[in-house]
C-alpha cells in the first residue's frame, strides 16, 4: 500500500470513529433536559459515568494509575511523570484532555498514539454502551464518557503497567476519577472552569481536592486557602500529603519538582527502588509537550501556548524572554469562558493582537469581532480575523522575519493553527504530534527545521500582503468597550 493509500485508510477509519464520539454521541445544549444545571449536576454525572465504566468491565481499574489534577501545569505534569515512568522500565498509558489536532492523541501507549484502527475497534466497542446514556435527562456528558473509556480500555487491551491519566475537569466529579488510584497529583488551584466547578476559588479547591485516595500518595503545589482545604481532605483520608513549594516559580522548575515526587512515590508503592538517574530538571531526554511553551519557527519566532486563564498566562509570560521586541498576540477562546482576565494578564506584555476563532467541534467561539469590540482598546494596533490560519499569516506579517508571534488563549486554537506545521494526517498516521516521515524546511534564513513538513501542507511564509478579505475588521482606533 502506497504511503498516501495509508494515509487515506487510517484517516477514513479514524473519521469514522470521530463521527461517533463527536457527532452521535454528541448532545447539543438544545437536546439536554436535565432539571439541574451543570455546576449541580455534577454529582449525578459522576455517578452515572461510574455506572456506564461498570458496565465495560471497569477497565479503568486493571491496571494502577497515577492521577494528576490541577488549573495549571497539569498536562506538562502528567507527560513528564510518563516519560520518566517509561525510563523506569514501565510500560505506560497516558491519558492527555484536551486533544490538540486528533483524538487518538489523548490515548497514548509507550511512547505512541494509538493507532486509527485500534481507535475504530474500540469505539465500535463502546459506542452501543454509550448511545443508551444518550437520553435527554442524562446529566453526564455521553461523547466524554465514552472518550475517557476510549483511553481506559485501550490502556487495558495493551496491559499497561501503569497509567498516567490527567483529569478533565475539577477532580472530585470528574470522569476520570474512577481509577486505582496510587498517587493522586494536584499541581495548582486557580479561577477556572467557575461556572462548573465554582463560584469561588475555595469551591474549586475543594474539587481537586476529591482525586485524594485512602492509602494512595498525595502530592500538591497548591498554597494559601486551597492548600489548606488539600491539607484537610489528606488528614481526613489518613493521606501523607507532599507540598512541592512553587510560589513565585517559573512553571519550568516547579513542575519537574511534582513529577519527581509523582514518580518516586508510584515505584515505591509498587515496590521499586526510584531510578538512579537524575531529576527530570536536570537532564530532560523526553519530547516537549505540544502546545505548552512551544517554538514551531523561527524568522519570524511563533510560538504555541495553551494558555486558556490568567494563571496560565502570568506562567506564559514569565516565561518569555524579556528581550522580545513588540511580540505580535493571536488570541481566540470558546464561548462560555469568562476570557476579561486572561487578556487583562497577556496586554501587559502585548501591544499588537490578532483576534480570532478557536475551531472545536461542538463548541462555539466567541465571534473574533465582538471580542474586537470588547477588547480592542486593550491594544495598541488590533485586528479582526476569524480564521486562525488567516490570522497567524496576518501577525507573522506584522511581526516581520525579526520579530515573534505567540497563539494562545485556547488549546483549540493552538490545535488548529499548530496543523500550519504539523498536518493532522501525519500526526494521526506517525501516531505522534512531531511527525518527521518527510524531512524539514527551511526558515527564510536557509536554517533547517527538523520535523518540519513541506510536502503535505506550505509552510506559512512573509510572502505579498494579501488584500483584506471582505468582511476583515479594520484597526481598532476607536477602541471598544471594555469589561
Amino acid at each position: 500500500m502506497s504511503d498516501l493509500s495509508f494515509v487515506r485508510a487510517a484517516r477514513k477509519k479514524y473519521d469514522e470513529a470521530i463521527a461517533t464520539i463527536e457527532g452521535a454521541l454528541l448532545r447539543r445544549a438544545a437536546e439536554v433536559r436535565c432539571p439541574l444545571g451543570r455546576r449541580e449536576r455534577r454529582a449525578d454525572a459522576h455517578a452515572v459515568s461510574g455506572a456506564f465504566l461498570r458496565e465495560m468491565g471497569d477497565p479503568q481499574r486493571a491496571y494502577p494509575s497515577v492521577h494528576v489534577a490541577g488549573t495549571s501545569g497539569k498536562g506538562s505534569v502528567a507527560w513528564g511523570i510518563a516519560h520518566r515512568l517509561r525510563e523506569a522500565g514501565l510500560r505506560v498509558g497516558l491519558h492527555m484532555s484536551p486533544y490538540l489536532q486528533v483524538a487518538t492523541e489523548k490515548v497514548w501507549i509507550d511512547g505512541r498514539h494509538l493507532d486509527a484502527a485500534g481507535f475504530a475497534r474500540i469505539v465500535r466497542r463502546i459506542a452501543p454502551v454509550a448511545a443508551r446514556y444518550r437520553t435527554a435527562e442524562c446529566p453526564a456528558t455521553v461523547h466524554g464518557m465514552a472518550s475517557a473509556a476510549v483511553a481506559f480500555e485501550a490502556f487495558r487491551r495493551a496491559r499497561v503497567d501503569v497509567a498516567v491519566v490527567e483529569a478533565c475537569c475539577g477532580g472530585r466529579w470528574d470522569i476520570t476519577n474512577h481509577l486505582d488510584t496510587r498517587v493522586a497529583v494536584i499541581t495548582s488551584v486557580g479561577d477556572d472552569h467557575a461556572d462548573v466547578l465554582g463560584p469561588t476559588v475555595r469551591d474549586i479547591a475543594w474539587h481537586k481536592a476529591g482525586v485524594l485516595r485512602r492509602g494512595a500518595a498525595g502530592i500538591t503545589g497548591a498554597s494559601g486557602m486551597p492548600l489548606r482545604i488539600i491539607r484537610a481532605q489528606a488528614e481526613s483520608l489518613g493521606v501523607d500529603l507532599r507540598v512541592v513549594p512553587t510560589r513565585g516559580r517559573d512553571v519550568r522548575t516547579s513542575n519537574p519538582d511534582h513529577v519527581d515526587a509523582a514518580v518516586e512515590a508510584f515505584l515505591t508503592s509498587v515496590g521499586r527502588a526510584p531510578p538512579n538517574s537524575p531529576p527530570v530538571h536536570a537532564v530532560q531526554t523526553h519530547p516537549p509537550l505540544a502546545g505548552r511553551i512551544e517554538t514551531v519557527q523561527r524568522r519570524p519566532t511563533v510560538v504555541l501556548d495553551v494558555a486558556h486563564n490568567p494563571q496560565k498566562a502570568r506562567a506564559l509570560l514569565r516565561s518569555l524572554p524579556v528581550d522580545w521586541p513588540a511580540p505580535v498576540l493571536v488570541f481566540g477562546c470558546i464561548a462560555g469562558k469568562t476570557p476579561a482576565g486572561l487578556v487583562r494578564v497577556l496586554a501587559r506584555r502585548f501591544r499588537h493582537v490578532v483576534l480570532t476563532e478557536p475551531r472545536a467541534f461542538g463548541k462555539p467561539a466567541v465571534p473574533a469581532p465582538a471580542l474586537l469590540a470588547r477588547f480592542g482598546r486593550r491594544f495598541d494596533l488590533a485586528w479582526a480575523e476569524p480564521d486562525p490560519h488567516e490570522a497567524t499569516l496576518r501577525a507573522m506579517r506584522m511581526a516581520g522575519p525579526r520579530g515573534t508571534v505567540v497563539v494562545t488563549g485556547s488549546a483549540f486554537l493552538v490545535g488548529a493553527v499548530r496543523g500550519l506545521w504539523y498536518p493532522d494526517d501525519r500526526v494521526l498516521v506517525e501516531r505522534t504530534s512531531y511527525p518527521e516521515a518527510l524531512g524539514c524546511i527551511r526558515d527564510s534564513g536557509g536554517r533547517g527545521r527538523p520535523g518540519m513538513f513541506h510536502l503535505v501542507a506550505p509552510r506559512p511564509t512573509l510572502g505579498p500582503r494579501a488584500s483584506r478579505p471582505p468582511g476583515d475588521a479594520r484597526p481598532s482606533g476607536t477602541r471598544g468597550s471594555d469589561s
